[in-house]
């Protein structure tokens, strides 16, 4: 069998790496749709189940802090929470709760609230809202002991008591108060549930990329459109944004398939549901987990290419499973952050690879030039993208801060701890950068932009570590380019810096 020549297997390893970084991208933007898709119809099923059963998707029983906006009361009166909810001690003084949603409320579809709350004929009960989060606040005094309230039927006024219309959305609800001295005011639970006990829903509409030019909603139906997945996700995203808007309780699926996506999200939904009390299986994995990498640690493998994808494995596994499950959310419970935390101690534990010059903050000035590349391409790109009226979106010095630490600690997990154990491996160096860039892009979904940025700026910062080892150039660069992209691109191109479930938020 013929053999090429060296120069021949060259041009052909070159050309196989540049064919596998196209389709690395190409599915690196599938990976982001298919979580965009699979995130709509879950979120449109579960609203279907909710309003099926006569529920809804935005109740509140506030039991502790994160149960209420910014997390406190806005006023000076003591409080605290049991077993039955809010309780607040009365002191002649005004306050306000808030009730956190994500969004607003369509009040055409959710008009009622139930409040399942103890008052005092002198308590002074109010609801305060507002329609858009920078517009005017609107009061309204409730009766006494009420509990089912039409907001449609109540008498609205401004802050100096002038009669104004009724909202028809809600982009912030709060309950005012102001319990006598000695007496108590007290929230169980509250609610809004729909203006009628049967809800309507609109057929599928498709939405074209571009311009929004569909028909208004109709009153008493549930709107659904389905967006064009043939589209950047961004922009798909930004449409989406635009019709909440104009329909905030309308609901949403991507693809021709829409309506299919949601019956089979719906299917399982309800099968999950159906499950009254399912096995939680994730402190066992979690110990075994934990169990596995004090073993790893104390007694790694002899075999140099075993412990290097077993370390490298179980540094970045575990974040890689949290970010692609959508675990990491507005709020990770205890379960999520253990996991983070464990793996992050055994990859900072991990002792240097023997056989690798050891690495330094700074190298040799050829260290620098190629992340600078990067840094001019973001440059570039941002230029290009960048739309005078937007203005710029600059970090405060705290923020800029907090993001050099963050991106040396990746820059560190991806090139110490990846890079060096992916070379035990016996990977070819230009292997090692691919690699290494895939995952950085990866712990990045499914922001598709984001991913394919990191992706790209990955290949040149994990090249430049194989062959200067020098890790302030690949954190330098990978911090300006982020935040020239983050403060000059609009969110149709670059939406935002965020990963797993905190993107869709």
């Amino acid at each position: 069998m013929m053999r090429l020549p060296e120069r021949g297997r060259d041009v052909a390893g070159w050309i196989a790496y540049a064919l596998a970084i196209v389709a690395a991208a190409a599915c690196l933007d599938a990976l982001a749709w298919q979580a965009w898709r699979a995130h709509l119809a879950r979120d449109a099923a579960r609203t279907i189940l909710l309003l099926d059963r006569g529920d809804t998707p935005y109740r509140w029983a506030p039991r502790r802090e994160r149960d209420l906006v910014a997390g406190r009361l806005f006023g000076s009166s003591a409080y605290e929470f049991d077993e039955r909810g809010l309780r607040v001690e009365g002191n002649g003084e005004t306050f306000q709760v808030g009730l956190p949603f994500a969004g607003a409320i369509d009040l055409a579809v959710y008009g009622r609230l139930e409040l399942d709350a103890v008052d005092t004929p002198d308590a002074q009960t109010t609801l305060v809202v507002r329609e858009a989060l920078s517009g005017p606040m609107r009061f309204a005094r409730l009766a006494t002991g009420a509990r089912m309230i039409d907001l449609a039927s109540l008498p609205w006024t401004d802050e100096f008591g002038s009669a104004v219309s009724t909202p028809k959305r809600l982009a912030m609800l709060r309950v005012q108060a102001r319990p006598p001295r000695g007496d108590a005011f007290r929230l169980t639970a509250a609610r809004m549930v729909p203006m009628h006990e049967r809800v309507y829903y609109a057929p599928w509409m498709p939405v074209a990329p571009g311009p929004i030019n569909v028909a208004e909603p109709s009153a008493d139906a549930v709107p659904r459109y389905a967006l064009d997945d043939g589209q950047p996700l961004e922009a798909a995203m930004a449409q989406r944004d635009r019709l909440l808007l104009q329909a905030p309780a309308a609901l949403f699926a991507a693809g021709v398939d829409a309506a299919e996506r949601v019956d089979a999200a719906a299917s399982a939904l309800a099968l999950r549901d159906a499950d009254a009390r399912p096995l939680d299986l994730r402190w066992p994995a979690l110990a075994l987990y934990v169990a596995a990498l004090v073993a790893l640690r104390l007694r790694p493998p002899r075999h140099a290419r075993l412990r290097g994808a077993l370390e490298a494995a179980g540094a970045l596994a575990a974040p890689f499973g949290l970010v692609i499950g959508g675990f990491v959310g507005d709020n990770p419970d205890a379960w999520t952050a253990l996991v983070a935390t464990a793996a992050l101690a055994f990859a900072l534990s991990l002792r240097p690879v023997d056989n690798l010059p050891p690495w330094r903050w700074f190298g040799p000035p050829a260290a620098g030039f190629a992340p600078l590349a990067t840094v001019v391409l973001a440059i570039g790109v941002a230029a290009w993208g960048h739309r005078a009226e937007d203005g710029f979106h600059w970090p405060d010095e705290i923020m800029l801060v907090r993001y050099l630490a963050w991106a040396a600690l990746q820059q560190y997990l991806i090139c110490v701890v990846l890079a060096d154990r992916l070379s035990l491996v016996g990977l070819p160096q230009r292997w090692i950068a691919f690699a290494a860039a895939l995952v950085f892009a990866l712990l990045h979904t499914p922001n598709a932009a984001l991913m394919l940025a990191t992706f790209a700026g990955g290949l040149i910062w994990s090249a430049t570590w194989v062959r200067h080892r020098a890790l302030l150039p690949i954190v330098a660069a990978h911090v300006a380019s982020a935040t020239i992209l983050l403060a000059c691109l609009p969110p149709e191109i670059l939406r935002s810096a965020e990963v797993s479930a905190r993107f869709f938020l």
